[in-house]
């Protein structure tokens, strides 16, 4: 019981830090002129890792926070992480996860419905549509960077792996 909660602890205590570092690191710094989300993959790996209900818990947690952090439009990272989840949470149903690859195959997953989404989102509160090979460079970008970042959350977030699952 101790352990559950200790590892419980755990996991909300690398939420924070995954905000912290991206609030004043991740932000400020672009890689190959892209910026990494180390929110989104925090989110991707605890779907990864964890039972479906603490996965949708952990979205709405981290799309309210989000929201209120990086966001100008109610909703926005609540309404992408939800729905990032969810895609996931049918592909976890056919796909083996206990392997390196699933961590690639699911961080590329999370980013690409993200990235889509935001481009909706960007598309409605500008009106104005983006360049299609522009976006998909940069979506490659992205991907190649959020991957570095998931294997890094992947560490931290075995730790709180519990037996048995």
């Amino acid at each position: 019981m101790v352990k559950n909660i200790f590892k419980s602890l755990l996991k909300i205590l690398i939420i924070m830090i995954a905000y912290l570092l991206q609030i004043y690191v991740v932000n400020n710094t672009t890689f190959f002129g892209v910026k990494g989300d180390l929110c989104l993959m925090t989110v991707v790996l605890i779907t990864l890792m964890e039972k479906n209900y603490t996965s949708y818990i952990t979205a709405a947690i981290c799309g309210i926070i989000s929201d209120a952090l990086f966001s100008t439009i109610a909703c926005k990272y609540l309404i992408i992480y939800l729905i990032v989840v969810s895609v996931l949470v049918g592909l976890k149903k056919m796909y083996k996860q206990d392997s390196k690859l699933s961590i690639i195959v699911f961080s590329v997953a999370g980013v690409i419905i993200s990235e889509l989404l935001l481009s909706v989102f960007y598309l409605f509160s500008t009106g104005n549509f983006i360049n299609i090979f522009t976006f998909i460079f940069n979506l490659f970008k992205q991907c190649i960077i959020n991957i570095c970042f998931a294997f890094i959350i992947f560490l931290c977030l075995r730790l709180t792996l519990r037996e048995g699952e």
